[in-house]
């Protein structure tokens, strides 16, 4: 999923609707010194006053505010503040965010906040961009992640696959999300480009996803060398491997480049047909390809092909 497409799925979630209007920007509190020390045996109290100070609230609103925030001394709601700062937010965001959720001051952030972050970092999420979503809409920081942040990240990504064309009754449905799930909006945009260079069309990608999700877990870095090995090396058409794209998760180096040179070898020499599979030798097991392709030729061959196959094994395994 996209990073901008998640953040507009958060950002419109229903969290029993947001009504807070966003105040205008006071600069006279823009830089908060926090100089206000006063202590008092009234907690509610304090917050109150903290909130008039810093955060330009009305007596009223701050009263109210008071109710949601506890704590007595300052050192509670600085090393919030503190800590939003050290992931990226001003003090103008700060205005913005607690005069909409001023609970935020109490709260723990390493638990209530923290994990919220790091989920939306997992999925592709960028400092400024987390930023602009708590900025915007603060109460997304309030509700539970396991129980609806979460699930509404996973309903967006069926919607985004069935919009894709994947059908959530086949049996392929699941992979397909989980690969999705497990992939950062610009690691899908990176492979999708990866695989346009090498001539695959979206209708193309498509199908080789359909046909093996997990394809779409291989690093752009990997497809690349893949690609550039079967179409530059072995001068073979991309196309081929829409058909059976999970060889993609197979060593290049172990598997594709040993097995390829004994199949240039034999059609090479006429002793493959070209109209014979380019794929099905790459997903046997390492007997079964040796039995078909090697040993099943008299001696001088197959010891010509036996040496070829595990000389490119040793040169791998040289590098």
């Amino acid at each position: 999923m996209k990073p901008q497409s998640m953040f507009k799925a958060l950002l419109s979630l229903n969290l029993n609707s947001l009504h807070s209007a966003t105040t205008k920007f006071n600069p006279f509190l823009h830089h908060f010194s926090f100089k206000f020390y006063t202590t008092t045996s009234d907690p509610k109290s304090f917050a109150v006053s903290y909130l008039i100070n810093n955060f330009g609230f009305s007596p009223e609103s701050a009263l109210k505010a008071s109710n949601c925030v506890h704590f007595k001394t300052q050192q509670k709601p600085d090393s919030v503040l503190t800590f939003f700062r050290n992931h990226g937010f001003s003090d103008s965001d700060l205005f913005s965010v607690i005069r909409k959720e001023p609970w935020l001051l109490s709260c723990d952030t390493h638990k209530r906040v923290l994990p919220k972050f790091q989920f939306l970092i997992s999925k592709g999420a960028s400092t400024s961009d987390i930023v602009r979503v708590v900025t915007v809409n603060p109460r997304f920081l309030k509700p539970s992640l396991e129980n609806c942040i979460i699930p509404a990240y996973e309903l967006n990504t069926v919607l985004e696959l069935k919009c894709l064309g994947i059908d959530p009754s086949k049996s392929y449905f699941a992979d397909a999300m989980l690969a999705k799930r497990a992939t950062t909006g610009l690691q899908w945009s990176d492979k999708i480009d990866t695989f346009k260079k090498w001539g695959w069309s979206d209708e193309t990608i498509l199908e080789a996803f359909k046909k093996q999700p997990m394809c779409m877990l291989t690093s752009s870095q990997k497809v690349d060398k893949v690609m550039r090995f079967w179409v530059n090396k072995l001068g073979w058409d991309s196309s081929h491997l829409v058909k059976a794209p999970g060889i993609f998760g197979y060593s290049l180096e172990k598997r594709i480049i040993p097995r390829a040179s004994v199949i240039n070898y034999l059609l090479s020499k006429g002793l493959r047909k070209e109209s014979s599979s380019f794929l099905t030798p790459f997903f046997m097991t390492d007997e079964s390809f040796l039995e078909k392709f090697v040993m099943c030729f008299d001696d001088e061959e197959a010891s010509q092909l036996l040496k070829l196959y595990r000389e490119n094994m040793d040169l791998q395994d040289c590098k």
